[in-house]
Formats: C-alpha cells, structure tokens, sequence
C-alpha cells in the first residue's frame, strides 16, 4: 500500500509527529477509508526512514484518538468516524440516527418490574416500595452497537410496555403518543468510564475500551421526572460536543433551548 508524502528531517517538528500527521492526512482526505489496513511498521519505517519507535508512537497517538485500532494478529485498521453529538435538545437516538443518516435499532436484554434501589427511586420521585419497569436494551445504529442502556420508568404510571415495539421505535414516541406524555426536558450526568468485560462483550469490542456512563432523568411538562436511565456509550465511537454561548455580562453557558444559568442543564445525549 502507499504510503505518500516523506517526513523531512529539516522540519523543527518532531519525527513521530510528521508520521502521525501523514496518516492524519491520508485518513481525512479519504486515501485510507474505514476498514482499510494501513502499512505495517516495518513498511512506514521503511518508507520514511525512521524508526520503529518512531513510528509506534505516531500510529499509537491516532490509536488514542480513535482515527485507527489495533486487532491483534490482524494489523492496525481504520476506524470508522465517531458519531458527534451536539448537546442542545432532548431528543430520542431514533431521531438523531435519522438526523446522520443512520437506522437505528434496538436489541431488548431484559424487561420486567421490580422494586428499584433509592437511588432510582429518588430520582423518579416514587414512594418506597412502589414498582418500576425496568428494560435494558442494546442501541445499535446500522446494525453497529453503539450504547446499553437501561431505563426505569414508574409502575403506577405506565404499565409495561410491549417491548418487541422497542426493537424498531423509540420509547420516546411510544411515551408521547400513548401515553400523551408530553417531554420538556433532562438533567444528565456524565462519567468517564472503563468497560467491564460483560459490557465489552455485549457491545462486541475488548474490554477495558474508554467509554461514557451517562445518568438522564427526564421530566415531563408538568415537572414529574418520566424516566430515569443509565447508559454506557462507546467512547471509540461516540463523542460528545458542547454548545456554548456568552450571556451578556460575560460567561459561558450550554445552550440548553431555555436551561438554567450557567450550564447546570446539559439536555441531550444518544439516547432513546
């Protein structure tokens, strides 16, 4: 495979750097396309005469980046872009798939009622021993996982919903045309995360890849909290962009389409 453009030993920038800017280029400008293997090490050593520590550093940087991946035996690859995300509206992942061109799908894990912790029961604003409907559902987009998910809703509001529906439509559709639930807003929390190996595996990638843990509660238009979910997202496919602006006075602030004051309602996320 070619390889294009040399480094130049003239350049003040550092050896690895130029590798890595090199194949930045090549993968930007559609020369390597997702899928595709890039030159081993031995062959970009050649190509730019440098070292292989040179050019591990440069193909390990791209690798952090999420631009390439490592599969063991095979080579390094490209990797397909991630799915951004603007945090600015609530909302479903049907809809913001739909939004990049991409069908989404959902694989239901589990479905049934149970006693939640206080945790989630403090967070739906539920007395203690009241029921929720708890479904755990893989989020796929073309086919590909990209989130587990696993939302709590109130027993004695909705009953359990017919969950061979959820493979093909978003529960937010089902909540607002059913139920007549009328979605206002969410409050969300986000952490960095390493994957478990039971949540590797259910996404189909290895273990202790980055990813996101998301907290959402949802709220109605009348305040009631509707659900409470909890998400793990890939972090080699997804990531998350803020919507900022400067309120006069100075400061900035999420653009949350009429949110609090200085960002403390972030209301969107690949969710639904």
């Amino acid at each position: 495979m070619a390889v294009g453009q040399l480094v130049s030993r003239a350049s003040p920038l550092p050896l690895y750097y130029q590798v890595q800017e090199i194949l930045r280029t090549r993968i930007v400008q559609g020369h390597l396309q997702p899928g595709h293997k890039i030159p081993t090490e031995a062959e970009l050593c050649a190509h730019h005469d440098v070292s292989r520590i040179t050019v591990r550093q440069a193909v390990t940087a791209l690798v952090n980046e999420g631009l390439l991946y490592r599969s063991r035996g095979r080579g390094t690859f490209v990797a397909s872009p991630r799915v951004s995300h603007v945090v600015s509206e609530l909302i479903s992942f049907t809809e913001e798939m739909a939004q990049r061109g991409m069908v989404a799908t959902s694989r239901v894990l589990d479905a049934q009622s149970e006693v939640p912790s206080e945790r989630i029961r403090s967070a739906l604003q539920i007395r203690e021993g009241e029921e929720v409907f708890r479904i755990k559902r893989l989020r796929l987009a073309d086919g590909e996982p990209l989130a587990l998910q696993t939302a709590y809703l109130p027993r004695n509001r909705f009953p359990p919903i017919d969950v061979r529906r959820l493979e093909t439509t978003s529960l937010y559709q089902i909540l607002e045309e059913e139920y007549r639930v009328h979605l206002t807003r969410a409050q969300e929390v986000y952490r960095p995360i390493i994957l478990k190996r039971a949540e590797a595996a259910v996404l189909r990638v290895s273990p202790r890849l980055a990813a996101f843990e998301v907290e959402r509660t949802t709220f109605d238009s009348e305040s009631r909290p509707v659900e409470f979910v909890t998400s793990i997202l890939r972090g080699d496919r997804m990531q998350l962009t803020l919507e900022l602006i400067r309120k006069a006075g100075g400061g900035l602030v999420l653009d949350t389409k009429g949110g609090a004051e200085g960002g403390e309602r972030p209301v969107g996320h690949l969710h639904k």
